[in-house]
């Protein structure tokens, strides 16, 4: 079973003393995960991330965590997405209108993510954003054409403040809880000064 999760951690540890394992769901894990939690999840990391808590409480009862990570070190695929675009916002605004020439393109994965990433293309900077979280208009977020500017500093407050705060801390944590694992993320302590200072020079 391999990944680029399991092929970068591999890479990571090779050299050193780190003990390495790779652990692989059953569907009796699953079954487990269905009956832990009180509310439907959308995000299907979270089950990834209470077989991992799972496995570590067996031995531990304190983990590092590398949330915040993504958000500050441009970790997303929307980040590289966004900051494409910023680069080249005008020829891809216009090729955008033209994105249903994409329909001649032989079927497969990157005519699906060719199509997704032009039909989220917009002039307006911060709906292109948007677009590339898949959060659309949900969080009051986008208020009005006056505010189509959108800067990449805006788009690491936006996950920050956001994205990491109601989703990977909030799964994370009830991953953790549900086996009586604590969970401590030093990267949040580096998020938070970032995005504190951005707020006092705003």
């Amino acid at each position: 079973y391999s990944t680029s999760d399991t092929r970068f951690s591999k890479q990571f540890v090779s050299g050193s003393n780190i003990e390495h394992k790779i652990i692989s769901p059953n569907p009796n894990d699953f079954d487990d995960f269905i009956h832990s939690i009180d509310v439907p999840i959308g995000d299907g990391a979270f089950f990834f991330n209470w077989l991992l808590a799972k496995e570590i409480s067996r031995s531990h009862k304190v983990a590092l965590s590398g949330a915040g990570a993504d958000e500050l070190f441009g970790g997303y695929n929307r980040h590289i997405a966004f900051y494409r675009y910023k680069q080249n916002k005008n020829i891809l605004v216009l090729l955008s209108k033209l994105r249903f020439l994409l329909n001649m393109y032989p079927k497969g994965h990157s005519k699906r993510l060719l199509k997704t990433f032009f039909s989220s293309i917009s002039s307006n900077e911060r709906l292109t954003f948007l677009n590339f979280t898949s959060l659309k208009l949900g969080l009051g977020f986008y208020n009005s054409e006056k505010e189509a500017l959108f800067s990449v500093k805006q788009m690491f407050d936006h996950d920050i403040s956001n994205f990491l705060c109601q989703d990977v801390l909030s799964l994370s944590d009830q991953a953790g809880m549900a086996h009586g694992l604590e969970i401590r993320s030093p990267f949040l302590a580096v998020s938070y000064t970032h995005l504190r200072a951005h707020e006092t020079r705003g």
